[in-house]
């Protein structure tokens, strides 16, 4: 509203300031003002025609380019993140294990010594010289007896629950039967007595 109002003063002015100053040219009072004008003047009306006839689907299609964006440099983030999570992580994993490592070597170096004086097992002694020279094959038996272990502990853990379930539900079964007893001979009382 402002800019075509703006624009009809601008040609006004052109055509008013034409008139009174008489140092001009012909030329120049002669410009195609009132051509301009018009010309702006429809290429305005044009406009505001395409955007009162698209300006919910501009606003949307701004939206969901927006949301896009938006989504992509999300989600960019978001893998940066996990990349360097897993670089930290696997760092960590790396300096964990060359101190294992170190320690390992120090701990062999040191029982062997203790072995010789009777105080550590062999088959001890074994499981360490397996975990310095094979880690796979020593890890894949440490998973091996947790999942032994994890296996044994469920079956009791079931067997334990079906147990005190039964009691429980048995305690439930009493206490229920109590209070509806103790209810049904309260009710039974006001009945005799009212």
């Amino acid at each position: 509203m402002k800019l075509d109002s703006f624009i009809k003063n601008l040609g006004q002015t052109k055509v008013a300031s034409a008139a009174a100053p008489p140092t001009k040219t012909a030329a120049e009072t002669a410009a195609p003002a009132p051509a301009v004008t018009s010309a702006i003047r429809a290429a305005l009306a044009t406009i505001e025609q395409s955007k009162t006839a698209s300006a919910p689907n501009s606003v949307e299609g701004d939206l969901k380019k927006i949301a896009s964006e938006t989504l992509a440099v999300e989600k960019t983030a978001e893998e940066r993140h996990a990349h360097r999570l897993g670089e930290v992580m696997a760092d960590g994993f790396a300096s964990r294990l060359e101190t294992y490592r170190a320690a390992s070597e120090d701990l062999l170096s040191k029982q062997a010594a203790v072995v010789e004086g009777g105080a550590v097992s062999a088959e001890e002694l074994a499981l360490v010289k397996m975990a310095r020279e094979n880690p796979e094959a020593f890890l894949a038996e440490v998973q091996k007896g947790f999942q032994e272990t994890m296996d044994q502990t469920k079956e009791a853990a079931e067997r334990t629950y079906a147990e005190n379930f039964d009691e429980t539900v048995r305690t439930i079964h009493k206490k229920a039967a109590d209070h509806y007893l103790a209810g049904y001979s309260i009710v039974a009382e006001l009945a005799q007595t009212g």
